[in-house]
């Protein structure tokens, strides 16, 4: 699901985003600066003000959600991932928020005690979601909690514990 050119694009989306971002934050720098210079005591706390509120919102909402998708599609591809066959149950249609990354719970039944049977996992909500029927059996391939990969389980292929 997720390629090493995925990650290289995200990687540069950043820098370019980060570049982007750079361009109105110096100019209110330097504007603090000269206003500073000149000894303009109105603009100066005006200008700084804005400067504030302009890196707040550019890193809040441009910068930080991109980073954190950024790593988590590195962390698939270069963290440990666990295959697990399981009987898919649902999937949830609202989106959740999960270590910074937007995804779909996915409610599936293992193998092993009836205790441990209930599993949860995530599917990426960038991804279009798959067409898997109730009671499919899956062989899912996961990092941590999030599925990197899938496929139909094999014939008669046992769940995981």
């Amino acid at each position: 699901m997720y390629k090493t050119e995925d990650a290289d694009a995200l990687r540069g989306q950043l820098k370019r985003r980060i570049l982007c971002w750079l361009a109105p934050e110096a100019a209110l720098l330097s504007g603090v600066a000269w206003s500073f210079a000149r000894r303009l005591a109105w603009l100066t706390p005006l200008l700084f003000s804005l400067l504030g509120a302009v890196l707040l919102f550019s890193v809040t909402v441009c910068l930080l959600p991109l980073k954190r998708y950024a790593d988590f599609v590195s962390g698939a591809l270069t963290g440990r991932s666990r295959r697990s066959v399981v009987d898919f149950e649902s999937r949830e249609e609202t989106a959740v928020e999960r270590e910074g990354v937007r995804v779909f719970p996915v409610r599936a039944k293992g193998g092993g005690r009836e205790e441990y049977r209930e599993r949860l996992f995530y599917w990426d909500a960038n991804l279009p979601p798959p067409a898997w029927q109730a009671g499919e059996r899956l062989a899912l391939v996961t990092h941590e909690r999030f599925i990197i990969g899938w496929a139909p389980a094999g014939e008669g292929e046992p769940l995981s514990e």
